[in-house]
């Protein structure tokens, strides 16, 4: 997703701010396709109109919105090229899916505007919040190896290298907050749900210019495993 220029105090989301829009984004879709509009141009108007946070679609629970705040568009993508599937290009639909790589032609207003103010900023909620705090946890993983004896504390948990805390402390506290407890291991949308507590547990618990520079780091990092560039590209 356009992502060039990092936003370095993400935007909330309210939780009493809900979802509104039109009731059926599926027609939306349809007709920005029979209109001409390019299929994920189409899907991003049409995921301006979503109000779902989650449903069940063949069998399988969807969770769209994470934390009542963090939307996850391409899921909402993934469901919305279901209902059109002759229509979508399936090799950029499988880019987008498993190497976060829009299809081109969509700069960072037209993506913003496409959306409106209220899904781009839960978008940025899930871009920042899960996306870029899932990379920020991999690099203290990293980092925590290459470490090894030397620092065996955050050998042991990268966890603590990032938020002061073990991985079980952490979700006693995840759990609290939630008002159920929760196991070391979790399902899918719970892994989800904690990344985003975690993103937020960081923000209110750290200096604004040490939030800043582990993102600015987890950033690059991400940029790396896309391969659209290096770790201490500038941005």
């Amino acid at each position: 997703m356009p992502a060039d220029e990092p936003v370095l105090e993400p935007i909330i989301v309210a939780t009493d701010a809900p979802l509104r829009g039109p009731p059926d984004p599926f027609v939306t879709f349809k007709r920005a396709l029979d209109d001409g509009v390019p299929w994920f141009l189409a899907s991003l108007r049409a995921a301006s109109d979503w109000t779902m946070s989650s449903e069940v679609f063949r069998r399988r629970r969807l969770h769209y919105l994470i934390g009542g705040e963090a939307l996850d568009l391409v899921l909402v993508i993934e469901r919305l090229a279901a209902a059109e599937a002759g229509r979508v290009d399936r090799a950029e639909l499988r880019r987008l899916q498993f190497a976060g790589e829009p299809p081109p032609g969509v700069p960072e207003p037209t993506f913003a505007a496409a959306l409106g103010q209220l899904r781009y900023k839960a978008y940025l909620n899930h871009f920042y919040g899960i996306t870029v705090e899932e990379a920020l946890l991999h690099l203290a993983e990293l980092e925590a190896a290459k470490a090894g004896w030397l620092d065996a504390q955050s050998g042991r948990d990268p966890h603590l290298r990032i938020y002061g805390g073990s991985l079980g402390e952490l979700l006693a506290a995840f759990g609290k907050a939630r008002g159920s407890s929760v196991g070391p291991r979790l399902a899918w949308h719970d892994s989800k749900e904690f990344t985003y507590w975690l993103f937020r547990y960081r923000l209110l618990s750290q200096v604004p210019a040490r939030v800043a520079s582990d993102t600015k780091r987890a950033l690059g990092h991400l940029r790396a495993l896309r391969g659209v560039g290096p770790e201490d590209s500038p941005d």
